[in-house]
């Protein structure tokens, strides 16, 4: 028995030293990759999404990734994120757009909400008690928006919009995302001379559609830019949107504000891109030509300031 143990430690010991070289080679291979050419090693991934979450990384290039690593301990990432509730009356299609400081926070609203929505109850509306709204039914919409900065060089800023869906919408059409800059910041420039510069997505049921540089979906202006993504009709279990646009200034600080607005209608691309970005517009960014506001839910906007690298 002793001579076998013997042998059996042995074995064990040497197979451990095997596998010593495998796993030093497995930490410095390309361990994620993505469409932009982007390649980390395990070590750089890990630390990256400290900062960034993994998905997100579909947006960064080499050059921007490696920039990152060597600054964003010093730079940080500017960012704010809301919670957001759209319910909508089946009578009368009146819309109520709430902001939440949690998701624990509006599910609580909701649970306490539908002792009375879920009995249909005469007279229970949106807004309180109502006997026109008899036997209307509620639809709820929830979402949390994530507005996010990242230093990607010296003079340049990565801003990201992404929409996370809590609960799939209803009403699945042509949703917003947009960017605006104070129109007081000289030097401004969005760049869109390649795909890795204005990117979006649409994920949803583990597929994912691209919007590059070249779509028609998106529109732009001196002020900012924005993109028209149609969710698609058969999803069912997890979607999400996001958006992403390099700008570049010499002022300091810069700002920009982000806006995401829920189709809450059916209604066109080409519908959906009558707006100029501007201020005072739904979300602090799209202003809609006549009669197209009432088609969106109106989400509050965000707004994101950070400092240059000058």
């Amino acid at each position: 028995m002793k001579h076998k143990n013997r042998y059996g430690l042995i074995a064990i010991i040497i197979t451990s030293i095997l596998l010593l070289p495998s796993a030093e080679i497995s930490a410095n291979e390309n361990y994620y990759s993505n469409e932009l050419g982007l390649k980390l090693s395990y070590e750089n991934y890990a630390y990256l999404t400290q900062f960034v979450n993994s998905s997100d990384l579909d947006v960064f290039t080499q050059e921007e990734a490696d920039y990152m690593i060597e600054h964003v301990e010093n730079d940080g990432v500017e960012t704010e994120t809301k919670y957001i509730m759209t319910q909508i009356s089946s009578k009368d299609g009146s819309v109520l757009t709430e902001e939440y400081l949690s998701e624990a926070e509006m599910k609580d609203t909701l649970n306490g909400r539908n002792i009375k929505v879920s009995s249909n109850d005469e007279g229970i509306s949106l807004y309180g008690y109502d006997p026109s709204k008899r036997y209307a039914t509620i639809t709820t919409d929830m979402k949390k928006i994530e507005l996010n900065m990242y230093s990607v060089s010296a003079s340049v800023k990565k801003v990201m919009l992404k929409c996370t869906w809590l609960s799939i919408p209803k009403c699945k059409s042509y949703d917003l995302i947009g960017f605006r800059v104070p129109g007081y910041y000289s030097g401004l420039t969005i760049d869109i001379n390649g795909t890795e510069n204005v990117v979006g997505y649409q994920y949803y049921d583990g597929q994912k559609i691209k919007y590059d540089h070249t779509s028609d979906n998106i529109k732009k202006n001196g002020r900012g830019i924005g993109v028209s993504m149609n969710i698609v009709d058969s999803v069912s279990k997890s979607l999400s949107m996001s958006f992403s646009v390099n700008f570049g200034t010499s002022k300091d600080p810069f700002a920009v504000m982000g806006s995401y607005q829920h189709a809450v209608k059916n209604l066109s691309l080409s519908k959906s891109q009558r707006y100029d970005i501007q201020v005072l517009g739904m979300g602090d960014v799209f202003k809609f030509k006549s009669g197209v506001d009432s088609y969106y839910d109106n989400t509050p906007g965000l707004m994101v300031i950070g400092s240059l690298d000058v």
